[in-house]
């Protein structure tokens, strides 16, 4: 079985039902970091109050009555290993930055699937898709993917 890791992206897609990643659990084995998760739940609140990030800073009950709303969302994450960013896992990020021009939290994803040896990062993030393949780990989309599983 596959060693994957979900980008926000994906299961952002899956949560609102543009896509269904329910394959990928299927066939892989399926881990994420807390890069991805902050992700996640940051765009679930700011799409279940509807407010902006700087005003919903500003609206903590707003942001305790969003959580309960979302927190079988959130549930999702129950089917997923966590992988623990690290100090090492950090500074391969760094590098990954400065070497392919990527975003940190992009960086720390990549860094996180390359530091645990896993076969895939999963995306629909054209940063992340452009290098297709990062020491041995294997960048693609959802659909190539599962094309590859079936």
């Amino acid at each position: 079985m596959d060693r994957v890791i979900l980008d926000s992206n994906i299961i952002l897609k899956h949560l609102f039902g543009k896509q269904d990643a329910s394959a990928v659990w299927q066939t892989a084995i399926v881990h994420y970091n807390p890069t991805i998760h902050s992700e996640v739940l940051y765009v679930l609140l700011l799409n279940e109050t509807g407010e902006r990030p700087y005003s919903l800073k500003k609206k903590p009950g707003l942001v305790r009555g969003a959580a309960r709303h979302i927190a079988p969302l959130m549930k999702i994450f129950d089917r997923m290993i966590f992988i623990p960013t690290d100090v090492e896992t950090n500074k391969l990020a760094e590098k990954f930055v400065e070497k392919y021009g990527l975003l940190p939290g992009d960086a720390t994803i990549l860094a996180t699937a390359v530091r645990a040896k896993l076969d895939y990062v999963i995306t629909d993030d054209s940063d992340i898709l452009r290098l297709k393949k990062v020491k041995n780990c294997k960048v693609v989309g959802l659909h190539a993917y599962l094309e590859q599983k079936v």
